[in-house]
């Protein structure tokens, strides 16, 4: 019902998210606020149409730029036809995304019972996906961020490592610069930092910026 999950604004997103969970598809439509995917698909048990099958669709079409799969388990051979759709779709420059479920024996009996799936080695699986060119998200968290992430910056071009942070407090900032991994701040320009002024000088922020603890350094 809309009063339980509203439907988000404006057009479709060209996204595509299939699961073998309805309730995971529910969850994470819910939580990817402002995201309209064109298709969100619960695939369940397999019983006639599989995530093979739907990843060989969406790798040709056009109108699908991410797919976002979460997958319990392949039916017999299907993951190899899954393995091949996907590295498809990402040569012809599309984003796929796996979380790939069942990776334990407490896992595995689980998503048996869930949706008769039988896991497989989840190394294994992880391995072939990464070289077929598929995003492999470790935790739920990261696959809702990273499918967040692939359509809301579809259009920018990644050129390196360097990063931009905005921060209301001191200690977020340093738990930002601690937590940068292989990413370096970027030095910001002068006519980006005059931007910034301007902006926050602003009398619609005024209010706003100086209630932060808001720094442009030299």
């Amino acid at each position: 019902p809309e009063h339980k999950l509203p439907r988000p604004e404006g057009g479709a997103s060209p996204l595509a998210i299939v699961s073998q969970s309805g309730a995971f598809a529910v969850a994470k439509f819910s939580k990817l606020a402002g995201l309209n995917p064109r298709y969100l698909i619960s695939a369940g048990n397999q019983l006639d149409l599989t995530v093979g099958d739907y990843m060989a669709y969406l790798a040709d079409d056009p109108e699908i730029e991410i797919v976002a799969f979460y997958v319990e388990g392949f039916r017999p051979l299907d993951g190899v036809r899954w393995l091949e759709a996907a590295r498809s779709a990402a040569e012809s420059g599309k984003t796929v995304i796996l979380y790939r479920a069942g990776r334990t024996v407490a896992g595995a009996r689980a998503s048996a019972s869930h949706t008769a799936a039988v896991a497989g080695d989840y190394v294994v699986t992880r391995e072939l996906a990464r070289a077929a060119g598929v995003i492999v998200a470790d935790t739920l968290e990261d696959f809702e961020d990273l499918t967040r992430t692939f359509c809301t910056l579809r259009d920018l071009p990644v050129r390196g490592w360097r990063l931009g942070a905005v921060s209301n407090a001191g200690f977020e900032r340093v738990a930002i610069a601690d937590s940068l991994g292989r990413f370096q701040l970027a030095e910001l320009t002068r006519s980006t930092r005059d931007g910034l002024a301007e902006l926050l000088l602003d009398d619609r922020w005024f209010k706003l910026s100086t209630a932060f603890n808001i720094e442009l350094c030299e």
